[in-house]
């Protein structure tokens, strides 16, 4: 990248424009059940040392050095838990930290989520959103009142009574801060988070039937951060403006 005032400001354009974009995705998930906040790091380019005439790399440690910008080094996903919220609904469900359903994506592969409001399709098979639970949870013609139980089973009532039809597919993420984002509540673990494993409830473990898990969207941390975006994307306009000024200016007095 080019080291100048137009190079330097164009990065911190596109780097505010990023913050402010994840702002805007945040807000619009408030109400997403299960949704974790994303955050965008921005991290300075070091120098390229052939430029300052440099003979080994400088490692950046103060304001005054040289720099090639700003770019978006990553986006992380706090671990932070929204509330429980009771929802009187018999196939929602809240789950305890770092504890999350298996889902099949249309094509095969496999996500999660911690997106605990289920429902059944017109087969009777148990979906969270738009995906189906994996282990093909299916309820059978003349089953009703599904519901889901304390140890995360799926009950229902038959011609017989109650039965169980098969439990919830859970897993524990070790590091869920490691997984990777795909949208729509759905995530994939990585070598960062560790493979998920198998995770079987003892009724006291947190499960939280006919409840479920709230955003954890933070309204007043996500319009601070807001602020301070539109602030330094307006900083670095004005910046681009300055730069334009004097170059016409030095052009004027060039031709006189």
């Amino acid at each position: 990248m080019e080291i100048s005032t137009l190079g330097l400001s164009a990065s911190a354009l596109q780097a505010q424009q990023t913050r402010i974009d994840y702002v805007g995705h945040d807000l619009a998930n408030l109400q997403t059940p299960g949704f974790r906040a994303l955050r965008p790091e921005l991290v300075d380019m070091p120098a390229d040392p052939s430029t300052f005439g440099l003979t080994s790399p400088t490692r950046l440690t103060n304001a005054d050095a040289p720099t090639r910008g700003v770019v978006v080094g990553g986006v992380t996903q706090p671990d932070v838990p929204g509330s429980t919220v009771g929802t009187g609904a018999p196939l929602d469900v809240a789950l305890p930290d770092g504890v999350y359903l298996t889902v099949q994506l249309p094509g095969g592969q496999t996500a999660y989520t911690r997106d605990g409001q289920l429902s059944v399709d017109a087969q009777g098979k148990l979906q969270a959103g738009d995906n189906y639970l994996a282990g093909n949870l299916r309820l059978q013609p003349g089953d009703r009142n599904p519901r889901i139980d304390q140890q995360g089973q799926v009950v229902v009532t038959g011609a017989g009574g109650d039965r169980v039809i098969g439990s919830l597919p859970l897993v524990r993420v070790a590091n869920p801060e490691g997984m990777d984002p795909l949208g729509l509540t759905l995530l994939q673990t990585t070598p960062a988070s560790g493979a998920a494993q198998p995770f079987v409830s003892n009724g006291a473990d947190g499960i939280a039937p006919q409840a479920l898990e709230a955003s954890n969207v933070d309204m007043a941390r996500e319009f601070t951060d807001l602020i301070r975006a539109q602030r330094a994307y307006q900083a670095s306009t004005q910046l681009i403006r300055t730069w334009d000024e004097l170059v016409g200016q030095t052009v004027t007095e060039i031709g006189q």
